[in-house]
């Protein structure tokens, strides 16, 4: 043990000072008592000269002594000798994809596990150098090799695991060549959850396990070529040890379903779900369960085509029934020379019928479709409830106040009545959809009603457009969303709906978050599905585990530890003892009242 300042051992003088203080001090205190009390001690023995000696042993004093002596060592700074390892470089790397959110039995992630790990390897030795790197599909340093401890130490707690996947050696290489390369590290250590099958030589690697999962491995949607709606392709895993009976619900934008499937232990099992009803472009599979990774229990699909319908106005605008549209779908509008979607014929007569899908409001179509003089109306009547476009309707909301007569060629169903003449008609073929509303939606109280919706969004449902590809693939959080695939894009949302800001230019959107990213282009409003990557689902180590193939390159180097803090501290304590000490004494003496 050496000493910073041993001028600081004269202040042991005053030692001298406290006693002789205390020995001066009177002790004889006035206290009132029985004169018979004064005689009493004439009758008793002599006290032995030991019991006399404790009588002048104050515990005061002996914490005065303390106090002092515990100041004096902390004023000479005393300075403890010891040996630590010292590595010339140390490059901390720490797993930061999405499985390692997976919470763990101590109630903290693989993530925080790693976090922690990491400090103490820098409790346990020091360097010259320091690199933090998080490694991921797209890693980067977190602190530079010029970066003090405490930076090192900020970063690791102001980071957090990512959505994306697994990184690769050859990409932690490159990066490592950025800040030196590996021959400039002693020491390379990879805090993980699984062991790289990549591993190069002369990296440490320490695995952080504990956790269970079962999750939606693969999900993907074929439409049917010759029936009605789609059919679900769905994968689910099980990394536990029970038996389980997982609760599915898959859904579009208009309908969903829901199912039991069975499950046994650490397996993986593919299921062909049809699903008649859907008529949606992008999908959203769930399962229930209570896991440790929640990041793969929901999966989200998007058929290669717009969401939105393209939509070709024929007449003069109506607010009402634009708004109705475009609050079921994004509609995009297109010119007389466009294809389209649905065709909507507004206080217009045409010669021919348009092909296609097409909505008729208050308009005609030769020798097909004529329209009479008016008449008084009233409430609407059905005698179609069942029909799948009245699927939520209640005829008797409507009132028309009054309408034409209508005199339809075409083989037709009419939905709804007023006074027997038809208001709203279906002349559609399982081919296509055609929808007759025979008066102007201003004479009616339709579009103010919660029918009136709920009908465009029965017929625009099952609408026949246009089939998605047969080949799909998933893409993954990380990846890019190149603009030449779509040509032009007007805007972009992320799956929060936040506005992605897009710079003159740019030639691919990056992807963060899980869910479907909408870009708007020439030929609609496009979803595109982006996951999290199924390789994080997979079955990890049982337990943790400490694999080296590494020989440290370390020197062991004496350093001094510092021991005033400890006197310090220690002085604090005696005062605070002394204290209360001394108020104790006073409250028995009966001075302190």
């Amino acid at each position: 043990m050496t000493f910073l300042a041993p001028i600081g051992f004269y202040l042991l003088a005053a030692s001298s000072i406290l006693i002789l203080l205390s020995l001066l001090r009177s002790r004889v205190r006035r206290k009132p008592i029985s004169a018979l009390f004064l005689w009493s001690g004439l009758m008793e023995e002599p006290q032995p000269r030991s019991v006399r000696f404790q009588r002048w042993l104050d515990p005061l004093l002996f914490l005065q002594l303390a106090a002092l002596a515990a100041l004096v060592f902390a004023i000479v700074q005393p300075m403890w000798r010891t040996e630590q390892t010292v590595f010339q470089g140390v490059a901390l790397v720490v797993d930061a994809s999405a499985s390692m959110q997976t919470q763990t039995d101590t109630g903290q992630t693989r993530y925080q596990r790693a976090v922690d790990r990491a400090r103490e390897v820098l409790d346990e030795s020091t360097s010259s150098q320091t690199t933090l790197i998080q490694y991921t599909s797209h890693p980067r340093v977190l602190a530079q090799p010029t970066s003090q401890e405490e930076d090192v130490l900020r970063a690791l707690a102001d980071s957090s695991a990512t959505w994306l996947s697994d990184g690769t050696m050859e990409s932690l290489v490159d990066l490592l060549s950025a800040v030196g390369g590996m021959e400039a590290y002693d020491r390379i250590l990879l805090l993980t959850d699984h062991m790289p099958a990549d591993l190069l030589s002369g990296i440490d690697v320490e695995v952080m396990s504990g956790g269970a999962n079962v999750a939606i491995s693969a999900l993907t949607v074929r439409e049917n070529l010759t029936t009605a709606g789609a059919t679900v392709f769905l994968e689910l895993s099980n990394e536990t040890d029970d038996y389980l009976d997982v609760g599915v619900k898959i859904r579009d934008e208009y309908h969903s379903i829901t199912l039991s499937l069975p499950l046994g232990p650490d397996a993986i099992e593919q299921y062909v779900v049809p699903f008649q009803a859907s008529r949606g472009t992008t999908f959203i599979a769930t399962i229930d369960t209570d896991d440790d990774f929640a990041a793969d229990n929901t999966r989200y699909f998007a058929l290669a085509r717009p969401s939105s319908i393209r939509v070709r106005w024929i007449g003069p605008d109506n607010l009402f029934l634009r708004a109705g549209i475009e609050s079921v779908l994004p509609a995009v509008y297109v010119g007389p020379e466009d294809e389209y979607d649905l065709a909507v014929l507004v206080n217009s007569t045409v010669n021919v019928l348009p092909s296609g899908n097409v909505l008729l409001l208050h308009s005609q179509v030769t020798d097909q479709i004529q329209l009479g003089s008016w008449q008084s109306g009233g409430f609407a009547e059905t005698q179609f409830a069942d029909h799948p476009f009245l699927a939520g309707i209640d005829a008797q909301d409507v009132y028309v106040e009054q309408l034409p007569t209508t005199d339809i060629l075409l083989d037709h169903t009419p939905l709804l009545t007023v006074n027997g003449l038809p208001f709203v008609t279906d002349a559609g073929t399982p081919q296509r959809t055609v929808l007759i509303l025979s008066t102007d939606l201003s004479a009616t109280n339709f579009p103010i009603t919660v029918d009136f919706p709920m009908l465009l969004r029965n017929v625009l449902s099952g609408l026949q457009r246009l089939p998605s590809p047969l080949i799909h693939s998933w893409r993954l959080i990380g990846d890019l969303i190149e603009v030449r695939e779509f040509g032009t894009i007007a805007s972009a949302l992320s799956p929060d709906d936040r506005s992605i800001i897009l710079v003159p230019g740019q030639v691919a959107i990056p992807t963060e978050e899980p869910g479907f990213y909408a870009i708007a282009t020439r030929d609609g409003v496009i979803p595109i599905a982006v996951n999290v990557d199924p390789n994080e689902s997979r079955m990890l180590a049982g337990e943790d585990f400490h694999y080296s193939d590494w020989t440290p390159q370390t020197e062991t180097k004496e350093t001094l530890l510092r021991l005033w803090p400890y006197f310090a501290l220690l002085l604090l304590v005696v005062l605070i003892a002394e204290s209360f000490i001394y108020v104790r004494s006073e409250l028995q003496s009966g001075r302190m009242i």
